[in-house]
């Protein structure tokens, strides 16, 4: 964002320590689970990795989920890399947000990006193959890592790994 917002400013700090606005995106997702980064909390539906602990490293097997993990997870950061080089707009959003209304107005526009994004894929308008693409979003595969034990999704598919 090019301005402080002028409400709830803690809400816009991001862990670029940089005001933005944080969103969800899935990529072709199947209904069966989500991949998240250690952004998010692991459940039924939400697969995320596993973190370090200070007293035990991780096992070779978990160690090889979190890379296969972060590797699936290279298509989020890859498609939000594409959507920016399509609307470099989004890069760092010129609006000032004031009220309500402001935010919403910016939310409409984020998914207008979106939708028109995908639209033309649809068409067959796949500019980044010709010009190089930068995915300055994307994460070091080795840094997500995520503390939660609960009994989830992810632990039934380390099974897999």
């Amino acid at each position: 964002m090019n301005e402080i917002p002028e409400k709830f400013v803690e809400n816009y700090f991001s862990r670029k320590i940089i005001y933005a606005i944080n969103g969800m995106i899935v990529c072709d997702d199947q209904g069966q689970y989500l991949l998240a980064d250690s952004a998010y909390v692991d459940s039924d539906i939400l697969v995320t990795p596993f973190r370090r602990s200070t007293e035990h490293s991780l096992t070779s097997t978990v160690g090889r989920f979190n890379y296969l993990l972060a590797n699936q997870r290279i298509a989020v950061e890859y498609s939000i890399g594409m959507l920016k080089g399509r609307f470099q707009s989004l890069k760092e959003l010129r609006t000032r947000l004031t009220d309500k209304k402001s935010v919403q107005k910016l939310i409409v526009f984020i998914r207008f990006c979106i939708v028109f994004h995908n639209l033309c894929i649809i068409e067959g308008d796949f500019w980044w193959k010709e010009n190089e693409l930068s995915l300055d979003d994307a994460e070091d595969p080795e840094s997500l890592i995520l503390s939660n034990n609960s009994v989830s999704m992810r632990k039934q598919l380390l099974n897999y790994v």
